[in-house]
């Protein structure tokens, strides 16, 4: 089930919907090339540099397109189908770390998959600072005062392969082209251990 077909640098990408992969299609022979799963229905792609944006979706509630073979997919990784975005390094094909500093965070905020890493600076949250690993935390409520001054309250789930670092305010970054989310690839340097408290 192909989605979003894009020429980009030299290659088509496309989303296999029925998958759940993000991957690029050689016309000549028709093999695709898979890069990076993602855990949901694929719908949406963009680019900026390095990097993919893909938007997720849930499966649908009426079972349309039950038994595909991302239902296969998604259970041999133990994960469940998310709504959201997932940012891809196009040379590694792994997840990326995120940085939130600012904007509206609508809906729930769910971290998991051994490369997510997120630090979230801001202030008056109802957790300590620090980073949050190796723990599994579901159905949490995450309140406190982003760094640009956003008030968030959101319901907030982390499982143990994920990484999230809660931080004191730092300069807000300048708005990249995917709003206030800035990401560098996984496996960069790690966020440190903070000695402040909320």
């Amino acid at each position: 089930m192909p989605h979003s077909p894009r020429w980009y640098r030299d290659q088509l990408w496309l989303l296999n919907s029925g998958t759940g992969f993000l991957g690029t299609l050689d016309p000549s022979s028709g093999r695709f090339d898979e890069v990076a799963f993602c855990p949901g229905y694929l719908r949406g792609m963009s680019f900026a540099g390095d990097f993919a944006v893909v938007g997720l979706s849930g499966l649908r509630e009426n079972r349309t397109f039950a038994g595909l073979p991302l239902d296969d997919n998604l259970s041999s990784r133990n994960a469940e189908p998310r709504c959201g975005l997932q940012v891809i390094d196009l040379k590694t094909g792994d997840n990326c770390t995120v940085t939130i500093s600012g904007g509206s965070i609508g809906g729930y905020l769910q971290f998991s998959g051994g490369e997510a890493r997120v630090t979230i600076f801001g202030a008056g949250f109802n957790f300590p600072y620090g980073v949050y690993d190796g723990i599994s935390l579901w159905g949490a409520t995450l309140t406190g005062t982003l760094a640009d001054g956003t008030a968030i309250n959101n319901d907030v789930n982390i499982d143990s392969t994920a990484t999230v670092t809660l931080a004191a305010p730092a300069p807000v970054p300048e708005p990249s082209s995917i709003g206030y989310v800035r990401h560098r690839c996984a496996g960069s340097v790690r966020p440190r251990q903070t000695s402040a408290a909320a």
